[in-house]
């Protein structure tokens, strides 16, 4: 991963708390926060596994370079956003630890930490999540940091 070294205020240190993230998973969500990310279509790098491997692919080892595993927006939006990156992402953008745009994107990262806190807080009565879900959908905030109707749904009924 490459960034610019004006980020580096803001990624670094990597938080504690924040799994099941990585460090490559936060510093790709804290720079999206605050510049947006282009993906290349290009390998540039040879992935290989090891027998020993903590983290990687999910597939069988095999001793061969992995060449080609690109990032896609796909895998960068499976991230697990939890509360707990995300605000001490807000707090970060907010003192200024990536310029004035990160102070902006401070705001914006406030109205998903907003989101998701409201979810991880449903009530436990069905019946009392429906104003607080159909708030969340008025405000469009299910279509633009959760998977739409779909997430209404898991939240009406689970």
């Amino acid at each position: 991963m490459a960034f610019r070294s004006t980020f580096r205020a803001l990624v670094l240190p990597t938080p504690d708390g924040i799994a099941p993230m990585i460090h490559d998973g936060w510093i790709a969500l804290a720079i999206a926060a605050a510049a947006g990310v282009a993906f290349i279509e290009e390998p540039l790098v040879a992935y290989r596994q090891h027998d020993a491997q903590q983290i990687g692919a999910h597939e069988p080892f095999d001793a061969r370079p992995r060449l080609g595993v690109l990032a896609s927006a796909a895998h960068v939006n499976a991230y697990s956003m939890h509360i707990v990156s995300l605000g001490t992402l807000q707090q970060r953008l907010a003192a200024g630890r990536a310029g004035s745009e990160g102070v902006a994107a401070a705001r914006r990262v406030g109205t998903i930490l907003r989101h998701f806190d409201t979810r991880a807080n449903l009530p436990s009565r069905r019946l009392a999540r429906l104003p607080v879900v159909l708030r969340e959908l008025a405000s469009r905030r299910y279509h633009d940091y959760g998977n739409g109707v779909r997430s209404v749904v898991k939240d009406l009924i689970s």
